[in-house]
């Protein structure tokens, strides 16, 4: 009896209500085939897995953000509490948060831009027009794409299954460690519960 009623307080707790946080990422390639260099989405690439839009959370990627991320998962209870709005904590970013980088491969190795090579230069100083040079060249290769992130938040009622459901789907869910840690060690208490129960049973 009091292990059945541990195991209903249990429940209760986590049926707190959490906020989850969907997130992809918006892609863009520097096109010229016009006079001036125009920023247009990324081209669609299944193999390479590019796409201008693509999700953190699930893996999916579309050329419209309500393909990676549609407007009613109907998979998932939930109740969205937020519009998407452009992440302003990533580095290396500009006025929009754009990271730019000479490849969409490029972004997971981006490293303080243009400063190392003018640090490692010892005994003597570049003249100013080098650097200049440098500087330019460095940006006109790093500026070919540009990614940012975009998030939008909604609420779960935090039931088991809807715990269920979003380990289930996600891939990235850094922001979630603690719920997921929190969630797993009440399953493994469910589990240890119902063994405990049953092998008094057999008794």
């Amino acid at each position: 009896m009091a292990a059945r009623s541990s195991l209903s307080q249990q429940q209760q707790q986590q049926k707190t209500p959490a906020i989850v946080p969907e997130i992809v990422w918006e892609r863009q390639r520097l096109d010229y085939s016009s006079d001036v260099g125009v920023w247009v989405p990324a081209e669609f690439d299944l193999v390479n897995r590019i796409a201008a839009y693509t999700s953190c959370n699930c893996g999916d990627i579309g050329q419209n953000i309500a393909d990676v991320v549609p407007a009613r998962l109907l998979n998932k209870p939930h109740l969205w509490i937020s519009d998407w709005e452009v992440d302003y904590s990533l580095p290396h970013c500009d006025e929009e948060r754009w990271v730019y980088a000479s490849s969409h491969v490029d972004f997971g190795k981006l490293e303080e831009p243009h400063v190392h090579r003018e640090e490692a230069v010892k005994g003597g100083e570049l003249s100013r027009t080098a650097k200049k040079t440098e500087r330019s060249d460095a940006m006109s290769q790093e500026r070919v794409v540009r990614r940012r992130c975009l998030i939008r938040k909604r609420r779960i009622d935090g039931s088991d299954l809807s715990w269920f459901l979003e380990l289930l789907d996600c891939r990235v869910l850094n922001e979630l460690e603690e719920d997921r840690a929190q969630y797993e060690d009440f399953i493994a208490q469910i589990c240890r519960q119902r063994a405990g129960i049953s092998t008094n049973i057999v008794r």
